[in-house]
């Protein structure tokens, strides 16, 4: 299973470890610090790259218009994230894009409307990331 399935059987159940099975033989158990290591290797950054930030209406919100945007500037999406914005009736929309040049392609999307909340390059926002995971991981206990 993904490790984000994990999690949800993690907080629907209220435990802090889950049994690893298959075929029913018990291979093992996993457990929350295992899948936070998981999940923050999902989200580091390679070494060369960026991360953009939009925020938008959801009403508005499409993958496809903001993967052609980006794309038509010649930048690769290697990562999508989107969740609630600031308002509840906003989308943010967290893009991991394969360059760090990529002023272009904010102010191409600022030309069509795209609000960019904020863009970190690569080697900034995992040292960002690093000081954000381990304040949380104080926060858990972990």
């Amino acid at each position: 299973q993904h490790f984000l399935e994990v999690v949800d059987i993690l907080c629907e159940a209220d435990v802090s470890v889950v049994p690893v099975v298959e075929d029913g033989m018990l291979l093992g158990c996993t457990d929350r610090a295992h899948l936070w290591r998981a999940f923050h290797n999902s989200l580091t950054p390679f070494s060369e790259g960026s991360i953009l930030t939009l925020e938008m209406p959801w009403k508005d919100y499409s993958l496809a218009q903001v993967s052609h945007r980006v794309e038509s500037e010649g930048v690769k999406i290697l990562q999508v994230l989107v969740s609630d914005g600031l308002h509840p009736e906003n989308a943010e929309v967290a893009l991991r894009l394969s360059t760090r040049n990529i002023e272009g392609l904010i102010d191409g999307l600022r030309r069509h409307g795209y609000e960019v909340r904020a863009f970190y390059r690569a080697e900034e926002y995992a040292e960002e990331m690093k000081h954000r995971m381990a304040a949380f991981r104080r926060y858990m206990n972990i």
